[in-house]
């Protein structure tokens, strides 16, 4: 029975690995500031337009 535990422990460990690795790759990549980036842009346009709604009240 502790060797299961183990072994299940290990294979979590592995899966997070490849979990962490691959959230790893998107943070370097270009495509992922681009998105943060139209993100950004469109929360801000957002804020704009509530603002030009309240002085037009």
């Amino acid at each position: 029975m502790a060797n299961l535990f183990e072994k299940m422990k290990q294979w979590n460990k592995e899966v997070s690995d490849k979990i962490e690795k691959r959230e790893e790759k998107r943070r370097n990549s270009v495509s992922y500031y681009m998105d943060k980036t139209k993100q950004e842009m469109k929360d801000a346009e957002r804020m704009v337009e509530k603002q030009r709604e309240l002085k037009s009240l």
